[in-house]
Formats: C-alpha cells, structure tokens, sequence
C-alpha cells in the first residue's frame, strides 16, 4: 500500500468519525427531547389525574385515553361549554400522541440532504420529527390544558 492510498483511508475513516460523532450528537439531543415531551406528557396527566380524582372518579388502572374520554364525559354532563371541552380535548390528545410517539415508537435516522441527519419516530402515521417545535408547542398546550382544568373544576364544585 503506497501513501496516497493510505492518506485516501485515513481520510475516510476521518470522515466515518465526524459522521458518527455527528450521529452521537444529534441522537442525544433526540433523546433529551424524549425526555422533556415524556416530563411534559407525564405533568399533563398528573393534571388530569387530579381533575378526575376531585371529581370522584376512579382512576385506578386507567390509560390516558381512557381518563381523556372521561374527562370529556364528566364536562358534558355537568354542561360545560362544549367549544371549551372541545379545545382541551384535542390539546390533550396531542400531548398523549406526542408523548406516546417519545416513550414507545421506533427511532430512525434519515439523511434529507448531504449535510443534515434526522432522527424520525415511525408511528401508525408514519414518520414525526419531535423537534423544538414540538416541545413549545407542548410546554404552552400543558399551560393552557392546567389553566381549564383548574377553571372547570371551580365550575363544577
């Protein structure tokens, strides 16, 4: 083997480490937001959970559907405004999608474009990036899911 030949082997195995260095670093970050959405999703229903129990109910063994379609039952029966249930109805079903998509769906990398590396979820929908976006999006839904749960539960007491 001449030099040129191992400069050019060098050279790729050099550009293999910055790939998967590259790669480390961007699933880190991936798993730091799992890591956030699941907190987030995890204070959400922590939320719900103490809306439900306030409202007598036994929550025991329930999944987070199951407490959500609750939830929207209860409204209706107290007569809430139904635009209002609506609202946090699809809030909290976002948080329990989103949350669910970070704690249990498969994780793939995908190159869009020589220079950028994603890593996808594959859920039933398909593929979902869970970016910053996301987690604002989270952070200022579980804000506003705290704030109506807190004003319904002083309209049904």
């Amino acid at each position: 083997m001449d030099d040129a030949e191992i400069d050019k082997q060098i050279e790729q195995e050099n550009s293999w480490n910055k790939q998967f260095a590259k790669f480390n670093e961007i699933h880190k970050e991936t798993i730091q937001r799992c890591g956030q959405v699941i907190r987030l999703g995890a204070g959400v229903e922590e939320n719900l959970n103490f809306f439900l129990t306030f409202a007598k109910q036994n929550i025991t063994r329930m999944t987070f559907d199951q407490k959500i379609k609750l939830f929207v039952k209860i409204c209706e029966s107290k007569k809430i405004d139904p635009k209002r249930i609506e609202e946090i109805r699809k809030a909290l079903d976002f948080v329990r999608e989103t949350r669910n998509t970070a704690a249990h769906d498969k994780l793939y990398s995908t190159y869009p474009d020589e220079s950028v590396m994603k890593i996808l979820y594959q859920n039933k929908s398909g593929l979902k990036e869970i970016n910053e976006d996301t987690i604002k999006k989270l952070g200022k839904m579980s804000g506003v899911i705290a704030l109506n749960l807190a004003y319904i539960r002083g309209q049904i007491a």
